[in-house]
């Protein structure tokens, strides 16, 4: 008697992974010239790390990365089962990265993105 084996397939998941990699580093690029440009930038503080100022906006090529990803994945035999048979799922999971990258481009512009030299100094509480 034959017992059947499970059958993953691997080309297929590097390949969709691939995907992602590659258009994530090709977006990094011009996103980040976007930020520049637009001026979400984060300025060094006293408490950070980097010394230079740092564009944002990063996610935003990540978030391409990954819906290239899931793009080849659908168009792959193998992993097209996935959205077959949980198209709710995976349509919940793409709705949520859309509407993650949204709250974190409003935060963003919510925030103050000029330099330390252009806004006011902050104030200390009138308990001190």
């Amino acid at each position: 008697m034959v017992v059947p084996t499970l059958v993953l397939p691997i080309r297929e998941f590097l390949l969709a992974g691939l995907t992602a990699t590659v258009v994530t580093f090709l977006l990094v690029g011009p996103v980040r010239v976007l930020a520049l440009r637009l001026g979400a930038v984060a300025w060094p503080r006293k408490r950070d790390v980097h010394v230079t100022p740092t564009p944002r906006w990063g996610g935003l090529a990540m978030l391409g990365g990954v819906l290239a990803g899931v793009g080849m994945a659908y168009q792959l035999p193998a992993l097209r089962l996935a959205f077959d048979n949980n198209a709710s799922e995976v349509g919940g999971v793409l709705l949520a990265a859309l509407l993650l990258a949204a709250v974190a481009r409003w935060t963003t512009a919510t925030t103050s993105t000029r330099s330390p030299s252009s806004r006011a100094r902050p104030r200390p509480p009138a308990s001190w």
